[in-house]
């Protein structure tokens, strides 16, 4: 046998001296001692004798092609290896590589570059990094939680080779859901189970739509939890047409099995029955009720007396106030509401009364929860307060009316029901000028209140005296009623200074000018009437009297002003009408002399009367 190794070898030998440059084999032996190179392999077998032509051991997958003549297996002469030998062998592959299908399908050279052999027994042929593997390549790319899978061989396991591989593979049999993951439904939901499921999310968060199912949810089905109904994991063939198939029916008797003739989808608590079709058809509040409140849990069915309210409404709230039905004042949309017609009692509401809430007169007293309807008195003071401390002794109908307490709508007359009519300015001023709040002592005790009555009737009493005393308390004398300013009634020739001649068209304040007076120990500011004088020089002076037509000489210089100014002289009144020749002497000095004499400066001058001897 170790003969046929040697020849073997000696015809291998051959071969590659075909390749080796002349002499280079020969060399070789020689130098590390031939013989012993040739005869150690004597001693070995298998493998071990391959090892002398060969770069290293085969790995365990291939080690039926150990030998030096199945080298061919693999090998041609001209390569390394040949991609199309490794898929004479790898059919499966060769296969997927033809139909164009996973990871090798664009990759039919050069095998060795990912799968390398005589690298050892233990070695797995696939020299690669699984980190920089890009699965989308294989044609079933990773997504949603199947990225977070770090452990291949959590997929790629012995469970799901494909059949008649023995060692372990990356080619899967199915990519179906089923080949890695229990089937929880049991085949009751079939192999699609991307229907429902996403590997976006967990296994138990699904998407499935129940309106494509058999059974459409609908309002509160809508919010039930799956278990609810699939009880055991149960997802086909349940009952459905009846909703005693899923829910008791707690009426006893049984109302049949109609449900939907009073509930709806939507909530069990929410009844469509009709109910306007019994004895007692629901209105107003009624039909918000719930149906116990009426009908007791589990006896909906048992007849209830309803022709009164007080069948449902035992308490009486107005405690025997009223004989009547309640219906007589409420009305169904509510208590608060009553149809109740005030104008047949004892007091109409008129006015503002009108619009006033009942719970303003009506109200609980004395600590009672009862609000006191009858008996209620008529008097306004029941409700109002006497905000006049019984200034007036009549009742408060006799000024005020139910329309309004402001003086617009007072039905009091100044004029007639006064002892102080409303004239001139007075008519149109506002109440609250002379009828002012005032804190003293009413008729009906200490208080603040607006004053009616007593007032007094001066004019002093509302009005300032702005002439502060000089002319007495008596205004109308000179005022009237119209306006302060237009002092009519005042007659100036009634007075000790009669106005005529020049005066007449002399303003007011040229003798009555502004001046301060002592007033109670004060100074005050007024216009002085009184105490005037009434010389000529007590205004005029300074007065050049020979800037006149008639100059001033002699006796004249001496005289009182009013002695040729006056009413008996009117042609000296208004100097400025006169001419040079009214001034003759007998125009004020009567003529002592008879006969024609007139020109007295002849024998007379104004220094005296008497005449120098002739």
């Amino acid at each position: 046998m170790n003969g046929c190794i040697l020849s073997i070898i000696l015809r291998e030998l051959k071969k590659i001296k075909s390749k080796v440059p002349f002499g280079g084999i020969e060399r070789v032996l020689l130098r590390s001692g031939w013989i012993a190179f040739f005869l150690f392999p004597l001693l070995l077998s298998g493998q071990s004798a391959d090892l002398l032509v060969s770069p290293g051991k085969l790995s365990r997958v291939h080690s039926h092609l150990v030998g030096i003549n199945k080298c061919v297996s693999c090998h041609t002469e001209k390569k390394k290896a040949d991609p199309l030998k490794c898929l004479s062998c790898h059919k499966d592959l060769a296969q997927r590589i033809n139909a164009k299908r996973g990871f090798h399908k664009d990759k039919k050279e050069d095998c060795i570059t990912c799968h390398p052999e005589h690298q050892g027994e233990d070695f797995k042929l696939i020299d690669w990094n699984p980190k920089e593997f890009d699965h989308s390549e294989t044609g079933y790319i990773l997504t949603g939680l199947h990225k977070q899978i770090t452990d291949c061989n959590k997929c790629h396991s012995s469970l799901n080779r494909v059949p008649g591989k023995k060692s372990k593979t990356y080619l899967l049999q199915s990519i179906q859901c089923s080949a890695c993951h229990l089937d929880a439904h049991k085949g009751q939901l079939g192999k699609a189970c991307d229907k429902c499921h996403s590997v976006e999310v967990p296994f138990k968060q699904i998407k499935f739509n129940h309106d494509k199912a058999k059974f459409v949810l609908k309002g509160a089905h809508q919010r039930v939890e799956c278990i609810k109904c699939h009880k055991e994991k149960q997802w086909t063939g349940l009952k459905f047409g009846l909703c005693s198939d899923c829910h008791k029916d707690p009426h006893q008797p049984s109302f049949g099995s109609k449900c939907t003739a009073c509930h709806n989808e939507n909530t069990w608590k929410t009844s469509v029955f009709d109910h306007d079709r019994t004895a007692f058809p629901l209105k107003g509040k009624h039909r918000s009720l719930l149906c116990t409140k009426c009908h007791g849990v589990g006896d909906k069915t048992r007849k209830i007396p309803f022709a009164l309210c007080t069948d449902c409404h035992k308490k009486d709230p107005h405690a025997g106030q009223f004989n009547k039905d309640c219906s007589a004042c409420h009305v169904v949309e509510g208590f608060d509401r009553v149809v109740y017609n005030h104008d047949k009692t004892r007091f109409p509401l008129t006015g503002k009364h009108k619009n006033v809430s009942c719970k303003k007169c009506h109200y609980s007293k004395d600590n009672s929860k009862v609000v006191v309807y009858k008996p209620l008195g008529l008097n306004c003071f029941e409700c109002h307060k006497d905000i006049h401390i019984k200034q007036f002794s009549k009742g408060c109908d006799v000024c005020h009316s139910t329309d309004g307490f402001k003086s617009d709508f007072l039905k009091f007359n100044h004029q007639k029901d006064t002892e102080y009519p409303l004239e001139g300015k007075h008519a149109s001023i506002s109440c609250d000028k002379c009828h002012k709040k005032k804190s003293m002592e009413f008729p009906g005790g200490v208080g603040e209140a607006v004053l009616f009555k007593p007032m007094l009737k001066s004019c002093h009493s509302c009005h300032e005296d702005f002439h502060h005393g000089q002319l007495g308390n008596d205004c109308g004398k000179c005022h009237g009623l119209e306006s302060f300013k237009q002092v009519k009634g005042f007659d100036h020739e009634k007075t000790r200074f009669s106005l005529k001649g020049f005066h007449e068209d002399v303003a007011c304040i040229k003798c009555h000018p502004r001046t301060f007076i002592q007033l109670e120990g004060k100074k005050v500011e007024t216009l002085k009437f009184k105490p005037l004088d009434m010389a000529c020089l007590d205004c005029h002076r300074g007065f050049d009297h020979s800037k006149t037509e008639f100059p001033l000489t002699g006796k004249h210089m001496a005289l009182k002003c009013d002695l040729c100014h006056n009413k008996k002289n009117p042609n000296t009144v208004k100097t400025r009408k006169t001419t040079p020749a009214a001034f003759d002497c007998i125009m004020c000095h009567l003529s002592p002399h008879p006969g024609s004499q007139k020109i007295c400066s002849d024998c007379h001058n104004t220094k005296t009367w008497k005449v120098e001897p002739w």
